[in-house]
């Protein structure tokens, strides 16, 4: 009871404070009720770990009920640490957004949704082990599992349960591989982007004969079209869709899923679904305070990140109570607390004042 009053305690410290997480400042704030030894164990023990989030997460289905259809959603993101020191996850990262190596934390979550909310079931923050490299004759770092990887043991892992429709995906995750251990092995559907340099075939007879061309050289009109990718087993959908930039030019999205039944409008009602894991990173990031601790651990960093996440799930929850989304309940915790402040400050600095003046 103590470990899970603690886990409690030290999620509502990540929604309430506003600098960087502190074990010494937590343990003040809980007026000695957990002692800073007794917080940095439970970062270092790894007690709240992956399986904490995946329990919580799904209690939390269970009470609420599924609402439509169930989507798992997977990417990755990246929380720099500039100042830290170099470690087997505070490393060189590709930034997509940024289209360069960042030095920071890499991780990649898995987001389950339906038609009213979405609940984190899993999360694994990106391993680097130093080794030696015999062509270029130096230690290199190299990822202990890839992306990759990390997604198909998630897809396998949470897709177990039959109750998951679709896995979406970005053209990250989107090679034939994963499409065929998604289908073959888990015996569930995918929709993801692909990229334009994809080779396809317009039939199964031309595959057979590997007459494959560039997905971008096939005009394709707004419906979808079944086509056959090179190394996947089985055909595919696909739809073509062109949109505007704020800056005024355009870009072209490709979608394949593996159901032959979707119509196009329907795969991209879908796949606007997978925009929820970009909104989960964000608020992770700027609403649960994930990187703002400094353990220098990799145990204390992954309990951190997963506490983030249970952070996340409890504004959640609220949300499908209030209707109201994530930054505006945490402008309401801001204001609480600055109500708060504002109480202790009249009652402690004023009255110190008013004593200090009488004395005088």
């Amino acid at each position: 009871m103590g470990t899970v009053g603690l886990r409690n305690s030290y999620v509502d410290y990540l929604l309430s404070t506003e600098g960087h997480i502190s074990a010494t400042d937590l343990s003040v704030a809980l007026e000695g009720r957990y002692s800073h030894d007794q917080i940095t164990r439970l970062l270092c023990s790894g007690a709240v770990n992956d399986k904490t989030i995946y329990l919580k997460g799904k209690r939390f289905i269970k009470q609420k009920g599924i609402k439509g259809t169930v989507t798992l959603s997977i990417d990755d993101s990246l929380v720099p640490k500039p100042h830290m020191q170099f470690s087997n996850i505070v490393n060189w990262h590709y930034d997509d957004s940024k289209r360069r190596c960042v030095k920071g934390i890499n991780f990649i979550s898995a987001l389950w949704s339906d038609d009213q909310a979405s609940v984190p079931l899993s999360l694994q923050v990106v391993e680097k082990e130093l080794l030696w490299n015999e062509k270029q004759q130096q230690y290199r770092w190299k990822c202990i599992h890839n992306k990759n990887e990390l997604m198909r043991q998630m897809v396998q892992r949470l897709t177990r349960s039959k109750q998951v429709d679709y896995v979406l995906a970005d053209s990250w995750y989107s090679s034939k591989k994963n499409m065929n251990y998604i289908v073959e092995e888990c015996e569930t559907d995918f929709i993801m982007s692909v990229r334009c340099n994809r080779a396809v075939a317009r039939n199964q007879k031309d595959a057979q004969k590997g007459k494959f061309r560039p997905l971008q050289e096939l005009k394709l009109g707004k419906g979808a079209v079944m086509l056959y990718f090179k190394g996947v087993n089985f055909p595919v959908l696909v739809v073509k869709q062109v949109y505007k930039n704020a800056d005024g030019s355009s870009s072209t999205l490709y979608l394949a899923t593996s159901d032959l039944e979707l119509s196009a409008e329907k795969i991209l009602q879908l796949y606007k679904r997978r925009w929820k894991v970009e909104e989960y990173h964000k608020s992770m990031k700027s609403n649960c305070s994930l990187g703002k601790c400094q353990a220098p651990s990799l145990t204390s960093q992954q309990s951190h990140f997963y506490l983030a996440a249970l952070a996340f799930l409890l504004l959640e929850k609220t949300k499908v109570k209030e209707d109201q989304n994530h930054f505006a309940l945490k402008k309401q915790l801001n204001i609480l607390t600055i109500k708060y402040g504002m109480k202790v400050i009249k009652q402690y600095l004023h009255s110190k004042t008013k004593m200090i003046h009488k004395a005088a």
